[in-house]
């Protein structure tokens, strides 16, 4: 008999990720997303370092350096510059890299929650967060 495992699922702010042909997955209980369809939803900009391993990723506030295969990423924003250890090192997986949700989106000031009954994980962006403190205090 085969089982089939549920797809993981992705929400930010409510609207779900879209992946295409590769998929999120789950790495020693860690939650690992392709790059660029996390970081571009949530606004940021994306570039490969010429000649390295290495790539940028560039919002509003938040500068991050990410290295294939390293624990390590460089993370400047308002709070100032830190060198953060991931959960796991960024892996290219079918020509794609990908990233710890969970550091991603914190490095970016979101809220991450994961579901795993039904494999969701909710981002919840700083922003949408005061919204919804707002309306819940009328």
């Amino acid at each position: 008999m085969t089982t089939l495992a549920l797809a993981i699922l992705v929400f930010l702010n409510g609207q779900k990720i879209e992946f295409g042909t590769v998929q999120p997955f789950l790495a020693n209980g860690t939650l690992m997303v392709p790059l660029r369809a996390v970081c571009e939803k949530i606004g940021a900009r994306v570039e490969p370092i010429p000649d390295s391993e290495s790539i940028e990723i560039h919002g509003d506030e938040v500068e991050i350096e990410v290295r294939i295969g390293n624990e390590r990423a460089y993370v400047k924003n308002r709070h100032g510059a830190t060198l953060a250890t991931l959960q796991m090192p960024a892996l290219t997986k079918k020509g794609r890299t990908f990233v710890p949700l969970r550091f991603i989106t914190q490095s970016f000031d979101a809220e991450v929650t994961w579901e795993n009954a039904t494999r969701i994980a909710r981002i919840t962006m700083k922003d949408e967060i005061k919204n919804q403190q707002q309306i819940n205090n009328k």
